[in-house]
């Protein structure tokens, strides 16, 4: 919105971000202080961000982008395979969120050496130090 009132965009785009991360700070607050449900937060959240939005920031329905940036509304509006592009980045971000560590083998020994701070290998063994204790450990080859 700030773009089309002639901000630039290294104007506009740490003003964006900043309202985002004041509305998640608010969202949080509702959800962990006040327990309400995180749906509930959420879509109020959108109604008054939106609200907010058509009150203060735009004057009529439809906002039209600066010159230069026209690709954008067309890169939306186009539907590859009869799909709208949203559903499909949606549907992108809902795969790449299922990619979660099933386990995590990062410079744990027991569970209290952990954070890698210096590695030095002496013949067949790798002697490393960590944050998690003073002490050297000693890496030995693992055969799969």
């Amino acid at each position: 919105m700030q773009l089309n009132a002639g901000a630039s965009l290294v104007q506009a785009l740490p003003m964006a971000i900043g309202f985002a991360v004041l509305v998640g700070i608010i969202k949080g607050v509702l959800v962990a202080y006040f327990e309400n449900p995180a749906i509930f937060a959420t879509l109020a959240m959108g109604v008054t961000v939106y609200g907010f939005g058509k009150y203060f920031l735009v004057q009529s329905d439809v906002d039209h982008l600066p010159e230069g940036w026209r690709w954008l509304a067309d890169m939306v509006a186009a539907r590859p395979l009869g799909v709208p592009v949203p559903a499909i980045a949606f549907l992108g971000c809902a795969a790449v969120a299922q990619f979660q560590p099933v386990a995590s083998y990062h410079s744990r020994r027991g569970g209290r050496f952990h954070g890698v701070t210096s590695a030095l290998q002496v013949g067949d063994r790798v002697l490393v130090t960590s944050r998690g204790g003073p002490a050297i450990l000693a890496l030995t080859k693992v055969q799969p």
